[in-house]
């Protein structure tokens, strides 16, 4: 055994924290990634199932009630009468470009200098418009949940968190003297 690796494991032995791999850490980017995932599948079924007319499967019992809701007028946008769009799809192509600028922040000028003022405001965006969905259409208008939007919605405000968090930290961060 040679003296490198002897070293090596005396250390590990007495720090076991030393033992962890330099790419293992868990960062709020990663959070957000898997967030964003999680919210592109539930996006995704919710407009799958509109562009092709079929029923979410939602328990349709108390205050939950998904065919109410997605039937609405607010379950699209309509832009004319032969062009209306998913809301839910509106939400999977946010998410989309989430996650394009979470995946290319490192990799390119203009998203590594703005990426987290971009993530920001997108996520602010959404979750003001989820709250106008839930809090004024959903609740007061028509006295109904959908689980899928409430899900929707926690990420979206887990993102809006995580992105502030980030957006926080970059400004706090030492800045490069610049020459």
């Amino acid at each position: 055994m040679s003296a490198a690796n002897q070293t090596q494991r005396e250390s590990a032995a007495i720090n076991p924290a030393s033992n962890v791999q330099r790419g293992s850490r868990v960062t709020l980017r990663g959070i957000a990634v898997v967030l964003v995932l999680c919210a592109l599948a539930v996006t995704g079924y919710m407009s799958f199932q509109k562009l092709t007319n079929q029923q979410l499967q939602c328990a349709e019992s108390g205050v939950f009630n998904c065919s109410l809701l997605e039937n609405s007028a607010w379950a699209e946008l309509t832009l004319s009468p032969s062009i209306r769009i998913p809301t839910a799809l509106l939400g999977f192509l946010t998410h989309v470009t989430l996650l394009t600028i979470l995946l290319l922040e490192t990799r390119i000028g203009l998203l590594r200098d703005w990426g987290k003022v971009m993530m920001f405001g997108i996520t602010l965006f959404g979750f003001l418009y989820h709250c106008y969905l839930t809090f004024y259409v959903s609740i007061t208008v028509f006295g109904a949940l959908c689980p899928y939007c409430l899900t929707a919605h926690v990420i979206m405000t887990l993102l809006l968190i995580i992105s502030g968090i980030r957006l926080y930290q970059s400004f706090r961060a030492p800045q490069p003297d610049a020459a």
